[in-house]
């Protein structure tokens, strides 16, 4: 852990340690945790994480092509 502090212009300097994980210019994320800690994210990262699961499921005859008609299904026969 590193601290800095919040300009009047809510600017923040990232510390040396961390800054080559982000380059200056890169659009982030961010986002609240359960803690209320903030959660900087690359969006490239969300990016990345999204492409390499991207039809991950695709093919498969066990599943269901629609996920909203597959849970109305689960709902109204939960036994079956």
């Amino acid at each position: 852990m590193a601290l800095t502090r919040v300009s009047p212009r809510f600017t923040l300097k990232i510390p040396a340690q961390y800054r080559d994980l982000l380059r200056a210019g890169r659009n982030v994320a961010i986002e609240p945790d359960d803690q209320g800690r903030l959660i900087i994210t690359p969006v490239e990262s969300h990016h990345a994480a999204l492409q390499a699961t991207f039809g991950l499921w695709a093919g498969r005859d066990d599943l269901p092509g629609d996920a909203c008609a597959a849970a109305d299904e689960l709902r109204c026969n939960p036994g079956a």
